[in-house]
């Protein structure tokens, strides 16, 4: 098992003895993976090793462009070797994709999307996954308008892929802005209907109970008679998550 399965999420910065720590372990796995990555002579370990790189690279460390480094340094033999219809390739070019999104060039970014779009060994059950955290990205950055009408379309592409499970909360939520109860109840039906619980993970989890909620006009009384897996407590942690969405639409 590499280091990089066992590193706890979220350091700040604020506590220096515990950031310290990470960016330590952060090099010595780092080095560690690197090191696997070179030796490995099977593309599925291979690649389970440098995706759990790069997830922390993207996500939990700031290191966007060593892992753009890393890409654009990896050899077109080598990425044909890695390459698979297998979830963790797909998972690792959405990461440089958002890499890519992080690294301060949003035109790069749109490009690198643009060919991934082009592409057509990209296969198109595999459009969600790679393209809806990259438009959730960019509501963040102030593009929702843009990432609203993506989802329309990815959604009409791929009606039933779980990938698209985020893009009909934030077009329910769309609707719910505007007054259009019918459409924020039709858009939270597909999400639940999306989101199935394969892995139930938290975020599954959270997407249903933000559903619910759009579908009760917000509010939890009425989840609660319905839906007995959320306490007031959760229900209250989504409905807040609503509030702070909302105010990026």
């Amino acid at each position: 098992m590499f280091i990089f399965s066992y590193f706890p999420l979220d350091f700040g910065e604020n506590e220096n003895p515990q950031f310290a720590l990470a960016e330590k372990l952060y090099q010595q796995g780092e080095q560690f993976s690197l090191a696997a990555f070179a030796t490995s002579t099977h593309p599925s370990l291979a690649l389970d090793i440098l995706f759990k790189l790069t997830r922390r690279q993207v996500y939990d460390f700031g290191r966007a462009r060593e892992a753009l480094a890393f890409w654009r340094r990896l050899p077109e033999g080598k990425k044909l070797w890695l390459w698979n219809n297998d979830n963790r390739w797909w998972g690792y070019v959405t990461l440089i994709l958002l890499a890519h999104l992080q690294s301060g060039d949003p035109a790069e970014a749109s490009q690198f999307a643009q060919s991934l779009l082009d592409d057509p060994a990209t296969p198109r059950t595999a459009l969600p996954g790679l393209l809806v955290p990259y438009y959730e990205a960019l509501i963040r950055l102030g593009r929702a308008g843009e990432a609203l009408k993506a989802f329309e379309w990815i959604v009409t592409e791929n009606p039933t892929q779980s990938g698209c499970a985020p893009a009909y909360y934030w077009l329910a939520l769309n609707a719910h802005r505007r007054g259009d109860t019918p459409s924020t109840i039709r858009w939270s039906e597909h999400l639940l209907l999306g989101n199935v619980h394969t892995g139930i993970t938290s975020e599954q989890w959270l997407l249903e109970a933000k559903a619910r909620l759009l579908m009760n006009g917000l509010d939890p009384k009425k989840v609660s008679r319905q839906a007995v897996n959320f306490n007031n407590a959760y229900l209250g942690t989504a409905l807040d998550e609503i509030q702070n969405d909302l105010r990026l639409l």
